[in-house]
């Protein structure tokens, strides 16, 4: 929320788009959407997680945020600068879901409240058996091409044989 001074009035908006230069990445062009103070509007704020999730990292879990914002309905004055969730509590089976998420006074959600704002991705396999599993993969694949070229050997002589037999 800012306010846009344009020929000395003072018009109330908030930024509806911005756009950057590809490569120095500065502000190559702003639009602006004029608001009234009174009305609530539908916008999006961004979500940022804090803090370390040791229990899930010891668990060789990894935490996953399911959005990068929320979108909640609010006057203009009351648009939250972001959402923070402390994710430092969290383990192996914990879902954050919208309902969960604090909201400041006078902001409601427009999704679902069971829907997941973070999550726990699980691997499926430890480091050392999927080394393990690669591990037998390349001695079983030594083993095969040992018999096969042995075979190539003894097929041959005797492929040889038959030619020079006719």
């Amino acid at each position: 929320m800012l306010d846009l001074t344009v020929d000395g009035k003072v018009y109330p908006a908030i930024i509806k788009d911005l756009q950057r230069h590809p490569v120095r990445r500065n502000v190559t062009h702003i639009d602006f959407l004029q608001v009234n103070l009174d009305e609530e509007i539908t916008v999006s704020v961004p979500l940022r997680l804090e803090g370390e999730a040791v229990k899930v990292a010891q668990g060789n879990g990894l935490v996953d945020p399911a959005v990068d914002s929320i979108e909640v309905v609010t006057t203009p004055r009351t648009i939250p600068d972001e959402f923070v969730i402390d994710i430092s509590d969290m383990d192996m089976d914990t879902v954050i879901r919208l309902s969960d998420v604090p909201m400041p006074a006078g902001v409601t959600p427009t999704g679902d409240p069971e829907s997941p704002v973070v999550t726990v991705l699980t691997m499926r396999a430890e480091v050392e058996e999927i080394e393990a599993a690669d591990a037998e993969v390349a001695e079983g694949q030594e083993a095969e091409d040992a018999a096969e070229a042995a075979s190539d050997s003894d097929g041959g002589d005797s492929a040889a044989g038959d030619e020079a037999g006719e």
